[in-house]
């Protein structure tokens, strides 16, 4: 389903065939600094910028969001630690 498609439920599923659109958010070492850095009012600000990147291409999937924020969410836990 397409990522900015709304509705109350959403059902998640890939098959072999699934190809994953690779994001690439031009912000993301800036995020991780700021991140690191403990500038929590940046940080925030960066997602809301990520999520109207997101928005504003109509090829990416919920996959595909998925994938990245899971990339995302790992780099953040190498610096967290």
């Amino acid at each position: 389903m397409p990522a900015i498609q709304s509705g109350a439920h959403y059902y998640f599923g890939t098959d072999k065939n699934t190809d994953i659109h690779e994001i690439i958010w031009d912000k993301e070492d800036e995020f991780l600094f700021r991140l690191e850095s403990g500038m929590t009012d940046t940080v925030h600000q960066l997602l809301i910028d990520f999520q109207d990147y997101c928005r504003s291409r109509d090829d990416l999937t919920l996959a595909d969001l998925k994938y990245y924020y899971h990339h995302l969410t790992d780099a953040s836990l190498l610096i967290l630690r």
